[in-house]
């Protein structure tokens, strides 16, 4: 725990005494945590922040009231200002927050990010919001392949970056003449991001590119087009939607828009041969990916900026030694490995066409696991379900799989399930590739190829893993995360890795 001895009592007692005289609003459950919420009633009375000024200065042991404490288990000042906020002015009823001055903070990372607007008013760059630009992460020296940037600030922004330094040089002469470096009809986005920052936008200058994790925090896959939380797309978005501070104009590219898809970029290269192509997250219908960024000379994409900091614990993850591991900024229990090749779903063997489970109670977890949605958790009116159709060797599906590791108490837990894309997502790591897991999740039966590797087996098995989570409107497909760390959908009968979770109780 911080020490807090150097913290003003008088300074702590205002804070606590300032929420006395001031109504609080009840939520209903199911939203946002609120620090501070000690008894899970989305209430925060005087009470509540005297125990975390007791907790703060060591006086009571964390364990009075974990509401307090950040994802390293501190109870610091400024968790003490967020509570007495959240009881004057009541918990947050929505994760994202709109700050009415073209920002939106999201109450669970603590991330600041940069709205858009003017939908559909057709790009312009002296807007430095607007919602159709484009831009590149670099351009060229006199239209050839030498990446380039346009100027110092430009230089400096990308050097601050995880990118390759190959992307921020300014060009070279070729003997007397100075070659220009050309990006077209386009800004890159380190000379906008430098701009951004020049102009202060909403009182600071401390905006960033996101990182591929951050940004994906943004992604909501029961959502399309786009897909992500309709705080960054208002109900009033549009071409003559220009006032930045209202919320009713927050925008984001949508599909099919003839200035490209909505896809946004990252500061964070991606690995095994791709060094020059930064991650990319897809809004209209979901997906990570790096495939054909800046390794292909003027592709554009959209970008928004975050500033902020998001807090990890460490360490991070721990091994319980008992096959599981634990997310200590999820909170979820992961299974630490499960060899095998796995099925969604298997194909009727009298109507290929027609998805299936191989049994009464895989059929039943599948079903009371999906809801609505639930195509390929029946069993096959006549004859049997297919498991293996690429005899690929697939062991089962997944939903077998779950009720034989609920049944056998893995862990010595019953409440095991098939992870969601947001939740497999997250344990994802992009500084790695075949698999892209962070080291806590070991290699197991995960090989890790060389760079050079042809895709074969068991790396593109085994290093890809299944989802519970549907393609919006399109039943038939489930979400995976790749052994590159892409989040891509495929056919439920194809063939991929498995790793159960739960969540773990705090």
């Amino acid at each position: 725990m911080a020490a807090m001895a150097a913290i003003p009592r008088v300074a702590i007692a205002y804070l606590v005494l300032a929420a006395v005289c001031w109504p609080v609003r009840a939520f209903a459950a199911g939203l946002p945590p609120c620090v501070g919420d000690c008894t899970g009633d989305r209430r925060i009375d005087v009470s509540e922040l005297v125990l975390g000024v007791t907790i703060a200065l060591g006086e009571r042991a964390s364990d009075s009231c974990r509401a307090f404490a950040n994802v390293e288990g501190e109870v610091t000042i400024e968790q003490l200002v967020l509570a007495t906020g959240y009881a004057l002015n009541g918990c947050p009823a929505t994760r994202f927050v709109d700050n009415a001055d073209g920002t939106i903070t999201d109450t669970a990372t603590r991330l600041v990010w940069e709205k858009k607007v003017g939908l559909g008013a057709g790009m312009d760059l002296q807007n430095l919001h607007a919602a159709d630009n484009q831009y590149l992460v670099a351009g060229g020296c006199g239209g050839g392949i030498d990446y380039c940037q346009p100027n110092e600030a430009a230089r400096t922004a990308c050097l601050k970056s995880d990118l390759d330094e190959k992307l921020c040089p300014f060009c070279a002469p070729i003997l007397d003449l100075q070659l220009e470096c050309d990006t077209g009809p386009y800004q890159t986005v380190w000379d906008w991001i430098a701009q951004l920052n020049a102009t202060r936008f909403a009182g600071q200058s401390d905006w960033r590119i996101p990182t591929v994790d951050e940004l994906s925090t943004l992604a909501d896959y029961t959502a399309i087009d786009p897909a992500l939380d309709r705080a960054f797309f208002g109900p009033k978005c549009g071409g003559g939607c220009m006032d930045i501070a209202s919320s009713a104009c927050s925008c984001n590219q949508t599909c099919g828009r003839s200035n490209g898809l909505p896809t946004y970029w990252s500061a964070s290269k991606a690995v095994a041969g791709y060094e020059n192509e930064p991650w990319y997250v897809d809004f209209c219908g979901g997906g990570i990916d790096n495939i054909g960024a800046a390794g292909t000379l003027f592709v554009e994409r959209a970008v928004r900026a975050v500033r902020g900091r998001w807090l990890q614990p460490v360490p991070r993850f721990r091994d319980n030694q008992d096959g599981t591991i634990s997310d200590r900024r999820s909170g979820l229990m992961w299974q630490k490995e499960q060899c095998g090749r796995f099925v969604w779903a298997g194909k009727c063997e009298r109507v290929p066409e027609v998805i299936c489970q191989p049994n009464v109670s895989a059929a039943a977890t599948c079903a009371a696991a999906m809801g609505f949605g639930s195509l390929g958790c029946s069993m096959c009116g006549e004859g049997s379900c297919v498991l293996d159709s690429y005899d690929a060797g697939v062991i089962t599906t997944v939903w077998d799989r779950l009720t034989q590791a609920n049944e056998g108490m893995l862990g010595t837990h019953s409440d095991w399930r098939v992870p969601t894309i947001d939740e497999l997502e997250s344990i994802v790591d992009y500084s790695m590739a075949k698999p892209a897991l962070f080291d806590a999740f070991g290699e197991g039966c995960n090989v890790r190829c060389s760079a050079d590797d042809d895709g074969g087996s068991p790396c593109i098995t085994m290093g890809a893993y299944w989802s519970s989570t549907n393609l919006m409107s399109h039943d038939e497909l489930a979400w995976m995360t790749g052994r590159d760390g892409e989040v891509y959908n495929g056919d439920k009968y194809y063939v991929s890795g498995l790793r159960l979770v739960r969540n773990e109780q705090q």
